[in-house]
């Protein structure tokens, strides 16, 4: 419960240890290594977010090949708050189709 209210107040480091105490005491609880892998991945400790999230896939018996973890280096989002347009050239990305749309030699896509 410390973990939760800690990342609903925005202090991931606090939940994150939080949820790793909570992961040593049930290691099979699905929802404690997804809130300690979204806790991690919001202070930057992408690998070992990604070892948890991956992990939470396991524990529901889904395929955990597929996980993976991205960081958003690319963008100016001091620029990109704005609401005004703004345009950039990205290179060896791959784009969250469901919000944003990819526009090359006059095709959209989306």
């Amino acid at each position: 419960m410390l973990g939760v209210i800690a990342a609903t107040l925005g202090e991931f480091q606090q939940a994150a240890t939080c949820f790793r105490a909570c992961a040593e005491a049930a290691p099979n609880d699905v929802g404690v290594a997804t809130n300690l892998a979204q806790s991690l991945l919001e202070i930057g400790e992408h690998e070992e977010a990604l070892s948890h999230f991956r992990r939470a896939a396991r524990l529901q018996g889904k395929d955990d090949t597929r996980s993976e973890a991205f960081v958003s280096t690319d963008m100016d989002t001091s620029r990109t708050e704005t609401g005004r347009p703004y345009v950039a050239t990205l290179n060896d990305v791959r784009i969250e189709t469901g919000y944003w749309g990819i526009i090359s030699d006059g095709d959209i896509y989306f």
